[in-house]
């Protein structure tokens, strides 16, 4: 699973049975960057015969230019996403800021201003992972991430044959 914190500059995080398996963040206008996250987690996905997601923020901000930012950017990381995923839309898992916060960082979270926010991601991020820091946009995208590892939503999204391979490959990777 990719769960992305979605902007120009993306973070990422990449997860299998509930376990984060790599974080970054790349420059969304470098196609390739993109690409080759996208190929590691599809490839990483089909090695352990577990359904490949994409999770992405749904745009969203007080001003419509920044929304149409937010949204030019998640549409570059689908596009990868379409080719290399052999166009899977329905594992394709898009997902409110407020919704992922309020489950991770709690209740209070999900209306929070935004530097009140990011201060609570950057913390959560670094107890999960036991690091001093992380990168400003890597932060909240574990956080996704660790939402969506454990999301119903999620679930949701994936076919019955493939929510039953996904939840025995959890109990046996637990």
């Amino acid at each position: 699973m990719l769960g992305v914190d979605t902007a120009r500059h993306s973070g990422w995080s990449a997860w299998a049975r509930g376990r984060l398996i790599e974080r970054g963040e790349v420059d969304t206008l470098n196609a390739q960057a993109v690409r080759e996250v996208v190929a590691q987690v599809v490839s990483g996905a089909a090695q352990l015969e577990l359904p490949a997601v994409i999770v992405l923020e749904k745009p969203w901000g007080p001003r419509s230019d920044i929304v149409a930012a937010l949204g030019q950017a998640r549409e570059r990381w689908l596009v990868q996403w379409r080719e290399l995923a052999v166009g899977h839309r329905a594992r394709v898992v898009l997902v409110m800021p407020s919704t992922w916060r309020a489950a991770v960082l709690g209740g209070s979270f999900a209306g929070a201003p935004r530097d009140e926010a990011r201060a609570a991601e950057q913390a959560f991020a670094r107890a999960l992972l036991g690091v001093d820091s992380i990168g400003p946009d890597e932060a909240p995208a574990v956080a996704i991430g660790y939402w969506a590892s454990r999301a119903g939503k999620v679930g949701e999204a994936l076919s019955k044959t493939s929510q039953r391979a996904s939840l025995q490959a959890w109990t046996k990777g637990a």
